[in-house]
């Protein structure tokens, strides 16, 4: 017979011990156990054998040693020392007892495969929108789990054995990824796993730099900062009272319009989901298309929004503006806040009134033939305040960005909605301040750029009347259109009155930001008898905008 080279093994040491001695008795042989199960972590594990005849071993077993730990005339004590099964899998193989005589014997050894440690998988990446994971708990043994961030629960933190761990979390409505680490602790040795929720593809709005307004032409999840007023440049006059930055906790939707005599029913049907983190106020449009509307948007000094408001910007919804050159500066094809670009006799071309200075919208009219304001969601309960020293400064106004600030009420006052005549660097030639009402990369238009504006269109600067403009002040299209460009004939707010617009369908008026003297500022001011394209008026008129690029 051939042997193996583990049964060389075996029968040289047995003959080496003089395994047994020949009996005049009937033969036999005998194991004490026919089958052996062994723990993955081996070791040494001990059988008997009786017998009367003489025999050998051959040990089948690569992982296993097989030697002799006792003996008598008739029986031996063997110890199999087996090594650590590394394998997941359990392992069976066999010793052979041959003897003379007899029937041969066998003991079947089977090692059980290492248990499987760990958490699988050790990395989990949720979309958004996932509120659930799960993860397997692998061990033979009791197990403790922890997760060292607390937006995510985990369903259960111990057991014996393995497990399935359920992991679940909100959806993220926000931009910013939410990530921990999952700890599982068993035999004495810790596993972990690595989860993250992805944040919402959420555009920024600010990515062009951060402004009063900011334009969306397309439906989606937006976000602008939340705490930088306008574009953060600060006014040396209103510095010290009025920084920068602010730190909010609540954000809510103040008014929209859709610039007409029909307003919106809720909020919700112009944008949804309003809220600020601290950092960036978000919002998503209620469809998949826009609709044309202006929304204004406060931030607030606590979460309930009813406290202090500390700021507010101006979401105008409206299909991507053209930029064209005209004169010295290229400029927008539209008012500030107009929600479609200049149509003949269509109000909502006139866009939003402002007061010089003052980066808040006032509403305009819905129709050239009432004249009344255009429709809002919420309807305004006050619209106006009249000027003081309490009401009249930049600080009120900010707190209050809704009415319009009766500069002259009762035929006396500063004719200025800063009371004490102050401030006048509210808006700037040079440089554009962060109380400016136009988009990132606009600017409100000097008054040599107006003029200029005015010149490329054939109107001359200085006060023009008569046949000079008569062409093109054409009010039967409510319109002042030259071959360069057209303006609607949308009217103002007074100085000493908010409660209505005047002259609708007659007067064009345009701020600029050029401030002249005391409580004046320069404007384009056109209507049937004259025009001028640096018009000095007071400063608590509200009238149009025309943005420029800066």
């Amino acid at each position: 017979m051939k042997l193996t080279r583990h049964a060389l093994l075996g029968l040289v040491a047995i003959l080496a011990l003089g395994a047994c001695r020949k009996s005049t008795a009937d033969p036999y042989m005998r194991l004490s156990d026919k089958t052996l199960a062994v723990e993955f972590e081996g070791g040494q594990v001990r059988f008997g054998l009786a017998t009367n005849v003489y025999y050998r071993v051959n040990n089948d077993i690569e992982w296993a040693k097989v030697s002799i730990a006792e003996q008598t005339a008739d029986s031996t004590i063997f110890v199999l020392d087996v090594q650590e099964n590394t394998s997941f899998d359990s392992r069976t193989s066999q010793v052979r007892f041959i003897g003379d005589n007899v029937t041969p014997l066998k003991l079947k050894v089977t090692q059980a495969g290492a248990p499987k440690l760990g958490l699988d998988p050790e990395s989990i990446t949720m979309s958004y929108f996932d509120t659930q994971a799960s993860l397997t708990v692998y061990t033979d043994k009791e197990w403790t789990a922890a997760i060292d961030n607390s937006y995510f629960t985990l369903d259960q933190s111990s057991g014996t054995g393995d497990e399935v761990i359920i992991i679940t979390c909100p959806a993220n409505s926000t931009d910013k990824e939410q990530s921990a680490t999952i700890t599982m602790t068993t035999r004495g040795t810790s596993y972990t796993c690595a989860i993250k929720q992805e944040g919402k593809t959420i555009k920024n709005l600010a990515e062009g730099g951060t402004a009063n307004c900011y334009i969306v032409s397309g439906a989606g999840e937006y976000k602008f900062p939340a705490t930088v007023r306008g574009n953060g440049y600060e006014p040396a006059s209103s510095k010290a009272a009025v920084p920068a930055a602010i730190t909010p906790k609540g954000a809510k939707v103040l008014w929209s319009t859709y610039n007409t005599t029909v307003a919106p029913t809720s909020i919700d049907e112009i944008l949804k989901d309003v809220s600020c983190d601290g950092e960036f106020i978000y919002f998503s449009t209620a469809s998949t298309t826009i609709t044309p509307a202006n929304v204004i948007i406060a931030a607030y000094d606590d979460e309930a929004c009813a406290g202090k408001i500390l700021w507010s910007w101006h979401i105008w919804l409206t299909d991507k503006p053209v930029d064209t050159a005209v004169g010295n500066a290229t400029w927008m094809d539209r008012n500030l806040g107009a929600v479609c670009p200049n149509i003949e006799a269509d109000p909502r071309s006139i866009g939003l009134f402002y007061q010089w200075g003052r980066k808040d919208p006032m509403r305009t009219i819905s129709t050239y033939e009432m004249g009344d304001f255009i429709a809002t969601f919420p309807a305004f309960t006050v619209d106006e305040v009249n000027v003081s020293a309490e009401t009249g400064t930049i600080a009120a106004s900010i707190e209050n960005p809704m009415p319009f600030i009766n500069t002259y009420p009762g035929g006396s006052g500063p004719k200025d909605w800063v009371f004490d005549k102050g401030n006048t660097d509210r808006w700037m030639d040079a440089e554009k301040t962060m109380f400016d009402p136009c988009p990132a990369g606009y600017k409100v238009p000097s008054s040599a750029q107006m003029i200029a504006f005015g010149e490329a269109g054939g109107i001359p600067s200085g006060s023009q009347k008569g046949d000079v403009y008569k062409n093109a002040y054409q009010t039967a299209i409510y319109s002042f259109k030259t071959t360069a460009w057209t303006l609607p004939l949308g009217g103002l707010m007074n100085y000493n009155d908010g409660t209505k617009i005047g002259d609708y369908g007659i007067v064009c008026r345009l701020e600029t930001s050029t401030w002249n003297k005391e409580a004046n500022a320069m404007y384009l001011n056109c209507n049937a008898s004259a025009c001028n394209f640096a018009n000095n008026a007071t400063a608590g008129h509200a009238s149009g905008i025309r943005c420029i690029k800066q």
